[in-house]
């Protein structure tokens, strides 16, 4: 597993490029002749677009990996003792010192307790890539709660999982090109079961139901790809 570090590093680099294709997109004039090379770049910033998107979950779990365990630690030490303001202003001082971290507790799913981990830069306060993306981790197991009659239980590292987060991808280009395959896929799929409901739709009479394909729409972050 890279550090979180140099997945962001490459998540930055990533971030350029895309603006520099983005700029030459717009920039081109449309031909022919510069189709093909205007439908290449189309396809290489979807490709690095995945690729943010695989390594943003991989910050993720790098974050876990190497902040948890301390995180853990500090709680332990106050095991037993009540989350009264003063309690929750001595841990996160200390989570701060010790990962540069920020961190609360979410408790309004009654049946877990929600860890937030924030990374903090040198500034003290999140930075952009964190704002929209913090680290949600659930304690895992039906009634079992990092905080009960608001009073901080013993816990373990496995008590903790990433919420709504893949596992981390060693090969990210070509997990990247993997999913850009299998979307084409069942774009072609898709195609292919919409003619069949046309050519359906073009022979049954009245009283039997009209079939239609609908519409595939996938995004990342919201933008079409």
């Amino acid at each position: 597993m890279k550090t979180l570090s140099q997945i962001l590093m490459q998540r930055a680099v990533n971030v350029g490029t895309i603006k520099d294709i983005d700029d030459m997109i717009k920039s081109a004039k449309y031909s022919e002749r510069n189709e093909p090379k205007i439908i290449k770049a189309c396809e290489a910033r979807e490709l690095l677009r995945i690729e943010n998107a695989i390594l943003r979950d991989n910050a993720r779990q790098a974050l876990v990996s190497e902040v948890l365990p301390a995180i853990v630690e500090i709680f332990n030490k106050y095991a037993g003792k009540r989350y009264g303001e003063k309690t929750k202003e001595k841990i996160n001082a200390e989570c701060k010192a010790a990962v540069n971290c920020a961190i609360y507790i979410d408790t309004r799913y009654g049946n877990w307790d929600d860890l937030h981990i924030v990374p903090l830069n040198e500034k003290g306060y999140s930075g952009s890539f964190w704002r929209y993306n913090d680290f949600i981790l659930p304690v895992r197991g039906e009634g079992k709660n990092i905080l009960v009659d608001n009073v901080i239980q013993t816990l373990s590292i496995d008590d903790f999982q990433l919420s709504d987060c893949a596992a981390y991808v060693d090969d990210v280009e070509r997990r990247a090109a993997e999913i850009m395959e299998a979307f084409k896929a069942i774009k072609d799929a898709h195609k292919a079961f919409n003619a069949a409901c046309d050519g359906f739709n073009g022979i049954i009479p009245s009283g039997i139901n009209r079939l239609h394909a609908g519409y595939i729409r996938h995004t990342i972050d919201g933008q079409d790809f």
